[in-house]
């Protein structure tokens, strides 16, 4: 029976183009056909000299994947003179498939852009020309809310320190010649400053409220004085190092959101220093030298002084090296003083470092040495302390010891 169509179904097609009694019709699939053949050929037979152009060519059939389906199809035009009924459908459906292809490709693009995409801010900016300091506080404010609606304490207590910066930046506005940003946003920024620190001591603990203690008094605003002592008392609640307890002399001593009160300040200092904190030693040292909240006391002064040196502390070692070096207030030995000024310029001391540097420049009471006078000059130097200045009125000259 297949046989029997394939055979209709030929003789049909011979049938039809007497039938139209065009011989036009009849010419034009042989003008068809012959460039089809001769396409053929050419790929086949002139592979050498046509090979280049067709590379180049190939890349513009696959790009204009529309024009591609008519070329693939040309059987197709054949089986519908055979069979037009089945053709059809056949070329529907392959339209179809390509279409659905063309289409499916850009949609994968599209969602690898939004993957690929940065999420949008949360914060709607401003027009162009918008004052960028008001755009930095609005986007620490909008920080703060992020933090106070979802962080933990170490969240909060980072989103506190950089508006904090912000608001440091603000205050020198007036100074260098700028026009203030709009208060109110300023009030907002440390209104919610002071929010985040205190919700970040209540989910962090002691631990968090020296922290945010510290940031409160680093810039000592008039302003955040009681949050910051507030602050202080709850880091009391565990304080091992006396870090709380020498902030809160501080604040007595200042009168920095509590009443000023000196003999408070030295309580609170030394139970700072019984816990092993280097500066509150230093501290009580100067009071008790001074007499201030106290009555002068020497010799309490200077063993307050030895502790601190002992801790650690740059200006004790310092100051002990100047005493050890002149005899002021005891034995004078210039070898201990050499060593204290030594240790003071180790741990961050500029003057000391100067100092060593002129005493082997000089070779008071020691060799001369230039190379360790430039060494502790460059040193100085690193440490942010003027030494030329110091060089100077020694009666050194400060180029003969400057390194490149």
């Amino acid at each position: 029976m297949a046989k029997a169509t394939a055979k209709r179904s030929s003789a049909s097609s011979k049938k039809r183009p007497v039938k139209s009694g065009s011989s036009k019709k009849a010419a034009t699939p042989k003008k068809v056909a012959a460039p089809k053949k001769k396409r053929a050929t050419d790929k086949a037979a002139a592979p050498k000299k046509t090979a280049a152009p067709k590379k180049t060519v190939a890349p513009k059939k696959t790009a204009t994947k529309k024009t591609a389906p008519p070329k693939k199809t040309a059987p197709e035009k054949a089986a519908a003179k055979v069979a037009p009924n089945r053709a059809a459908p056949l070329q529907k459906t392959a339209r179809k498939k390509a279409a659905a292809r063309t289409t499916a490709a850009p949609a994968r693009k599209a969602s690898l852009t939004k993957a690929t995409t940065p999420p949008p801010s949360p914060r709607v900016r401003g027009p162009k020309d918008a004052d960028p300091r008001t755009e930095d506080v609005a986007d620490k404010a909008a920080a703060l809310r992020a933090a106070l609606a979802g962080g933990d304490a170490q969240d909060l207590l980072e989103a506190a320190s950089s508006a904090q910066l912000a608001l440091a930046f603000r205050d020198t506005d007036k100074m260098i010649g700028l026009s203030p940003v709009r208060p109110e946003l300023l009030d907002e920024l440390e209104g919610l400053l002071v929010e985040a620190l205190e919700a970040a001591r209540d989910r962090g603990g002691p631990t968090f409220a020296l922290a945010g203690a510290q940031l409160l008094w680093r810039d000592r605003r008039t302003s955040t004085a009681s949050p910051c002592a507030h602050l202080v008392e709850a880091a009391l609640r565990h304080d091992p190092f006396g870090e709380a307890a020498y902030l809160r002399a501080l604040l007595s001593f200042w009168g920095h959101g509590v009443p000023q009160n000196h003999a408070e300040a030295i309580e609170w200092h030394a139970r700072a220093a019984q816990n092993g904190h280097p500066e509150a030693a230093f501290e009580l040292y100067a009071m008790y030298g001074q007499g201030i909240g106290t009555e002068p006391n020497e010799k309490a002064s200077h063993d307050w002084l030895v502790r601190a040196a002992e801790r650690g502390n740059a200006r004790a070692l310092a100051n002990l090296g100047g005493m050890y070096f002149t005899g002021n207030a005891v034995e004078r030995d210039v070898t201990k003083g050499i060593t204290y000024y030594q240790r003071a310029a180790e741990a961050g001391h500029g003057r000391a470092a100067a100092v060593l540097g002129v005493v082997y420049a000089r070779g008071d009471e020691v060799s001369a040495d230039e190379d360790k006078a430039r060494s502790f000059f460059s040193l100085a130097e690193e440490l942010g302390f003027d030494w030329e200045t110091l060089a100077e009125a020694q009666g050194l000259e400060p180029a003969r010891y400057v390194t490149n």
